[in-house]
């Protein structure tokens, strides 16, 4: 049975590496939320899976309406974005559970989340995003030759669907990556930096810092993971 909850974060507020028990959809009902290189503004309906890892950061305080559980008919796929003011608008006038999850099963939701179904190549290139050719090419060029694409149309496609450039989304795996690594390792700060394609160990820093509010070392101190080398080495924190 599908539930409705709505909740208020804070502004520089993060929610780091977390997963749902059921689909999902999130709507954002005011304020701005950063994932992935994309950015989420009052009236988007995000749509995933259970298994999909979030990491959400709120611009600003932000209000959301989660809708957690499967609507018969929604195509929980692939993460996507929905954009249509008249659905945003709707889903702002509800304040009550029931209509929510009635509104999340309607028709012109159903219509609008297969509309905003990326094409098969797309689906292919983004589940190639885990691979560290991805990870590590910064070049659209590049990136559009493993897509089999020209730049202009992996461009325009990835942000239509995605709602980020393909350099936003290389980054944020980039990010990710680094964060596993960081909190499930011993390994080297410096050394990681290199593996996930960062310049240096400052860059990383620097973009942690952006991300998630802290830096990968006192990141890695609330994982109770530490390792002398990292201590010995000059690095910004």
């Amino acid at each position: 049975m599908p539930t409705a909850e709505w909740c208020e974060m804070a502004g520089q507020a993060a929610l780091v590496d977390h997963t749902h028990a059921a689909p999902h959809m999130l709507v954002v009902l005011d304020g701005e939320i950063h994932e992935d290189g994309c950015v989420y503004r009052a009236g988007d309906i995000r749509i995933s899976t259970a298994s999909d890892r979030h990491f959400l950061k709120f611009a600003r305080t932000s209000r959301c309406l989660i809708v957690e559980g499967d609507v018969p008919d929604v195509p929980f796929g692939t993460r996507r974005v929905v954009r249509t003011p008249d659905l945003g608008a709707r889903f702002q006038a509800v304040a009550e559970a029931g209509r929510a999850i009635e509104l999340a099963g309607c028709r012109d939701l159903r219509d609008a989340a297969a509309l905003f179904r990326p094409p098969s190549w797309l689906i292919e290139l983004e589940s190639r995003r885990t691979d560290g050719e991805f990870v590590r090419a910064m070049n659209l060029a590049r990136v559009a030759r493993i897509a089999g694409v020209s730049r202009e149309h992996l461009a325009r496609s990835y942000q239509q669907h995605f709602g980020t450039s393909v350099t936003g989304a290389i980054r944020a795996r980039r990010l990710r990556e680094a964060y596993d690594a960081i909190t499930s390792s011993s390994e080297p700060l410096a050394d990681i930096a290199d593996g996930c394609g960062f310049a240096d160990q400052s860059h990383m820093t620097r973009q942690f810092r952006q991300w998630i509010g802290r830096t990968p070392g006192e990141l890695r101190r609330a994982s109770g993971i530490t390792l002398v080398q990292d201590a010995a080495r000059p690095v910004l924190l």
